[in-house]
């Protein structure tokens, strides 16, 4: 989750405010001996702390693999202390996002104008604020939304660039269990109790998306509902052709002296073998698509679109079990009817027929 504000008054206050978030979490969170991460000593260097926050912003936040994140400790080694530099030459170093870095065509190495809507007042007017960075990384991260819009500097930069002073505007945490961010960022707000707080879970921040998400999923629903309904058509066709086609041998079995329940379960159970079947088939072939696309990846989306380059497959065994447990119900279910029509069927007329 995030915390936003109004400007903060001093990066002071801002690291008063994580160290009582911290002390929250540990409260809120209770993991195990061995998860639990080492604590910086406060005999580490500015320099070092600096390093580590930045890759953590890269890596942790918008959770980049190890190698990604070894990456960003050599490109954040390059970025300039946020002390004076002796050589005024030195451009501070900016890291954009890949699809950000490819629409305008920039490399590492390159220099890049930036512009501040917060400027100076001139003769004109209001005089945008600008400012010479050079390209010092591109990270990927697979969401087009971050890599499309972020980019990251040197805090000390950052602040001189906007004239902010020592405030800030906004703080992100990462917490261990990322499904608990709702619970743990409700436990947070009303334990800090600052009115001048905005405190949002990843899930409000992306509201529209997990709605557009919500819609399309009932929308394949009703879908995948309808061709399940126009399949279990099929299956009732059959069965009762099934029925026509073994009028002979039903009638020879109720001339044999068997009752008409009998013969339901007879066909009950052929339907019901074939919801089996069926479900067994269905649900193997989709394992292994789901898996192929899991590891290998092949199926590619328009970021533009779906701010993902690729779709993300998780397999869940409970939708599998539901999945398999309606469809042979609703092979049973089609099956009731050309069940009883063969029940009724008289010994002679089926013998007649034949």
């Amino acid at each position: 989750f995030e915390l936003a504000a109004r400007p903060m008054r001093d990066t002071e206050s801002a690291s008063g405010i994580v160290g009582e978030i911290d002390r929250i979490l540990d409260s809120i969170e209770t993991p195990d001996a061995g998860e639990r991460s080492p604590t910086p000593t406060t005999a580490a260097s500015a320099r070092t702390r600096r390093e580590r926050e930045l890759d953590e912003e890269i890596g942790a936040l918008l959770g980049l693999d190890s190698s990604h994140v070894e990456i960003g400790q050599e490109l954040i080694r390059e970025l300039p202390s946020s002390e004076p530099s002796a050589r005024p030459d030195v451009l501070p170093g900016l890291v954009l996002g890949r699809e950000l870095a490819r629409s305008m065509r920039l490399h590492v190495g390159d220099e890049v104008t930036v512009i501040s809507p917060n400027g100076d007042l001139g003769p004109t007017g209001p005089l945008p604020r600008t400012r010479a960075f050079r390209v010092a990384g591109v990270f990927y991260t697979g969401m087009f939304e971050y890599d499309m819009q972020m980019a990251y500097t040197d805090l000390a930069t950052a602040q001189s660039f906007l004239r902010a002073g020592e405030g800030i505007s906004g703080i992100e945490i990462r917490v261990r269990d990322w499904t608990r961010a709702d619970e743990i960022s409700t436990q947070v707000r009303s334990s800090l109790h600052r009115e001048d707080l905005r405190i949002r879970s990843w899930r409000e921040v992306n509201r529209n998306l997990f709605g557009a998400l919500e819609l399309e999923k009932l929308a394949m629903f009703i879908t995948l509902g309808i061709a399940i309904l126009v399949a279990s058509f099929c299956i009732f066709a059959a069965l009762v052709l099934m029925v026509q086609e073994k009028g002979r041998e039903v009638g020879i079995l109720k001339a044999m002296g068997a009752e008409d329940n009998a013969i339901v379960r007879i066909f009950l159970y052929q339907g019901f073998f074939v919801g089996v079947f069926g479900a067994g088939t269905g649900l193997g072939l989709g394992y292994l698509v789901c898996f192929a696309a899991e590891h290998f990846k092949f199926i590619r989306m328009n970021p533009e679109v779906y701010y993902i380059d690729r779709l993300p497959v998780n397999v869940d065994p409970l939708e599998f079990a539901r999945v398999g447990v309606a469809a042979v119900v609703v092979c049973v279910i089609a099956t009731v009817y050309p069940a009883i029509l063969g029940s009724r069927l008289k010994p002679v007329d089926a013998l007649r027929q034949s």
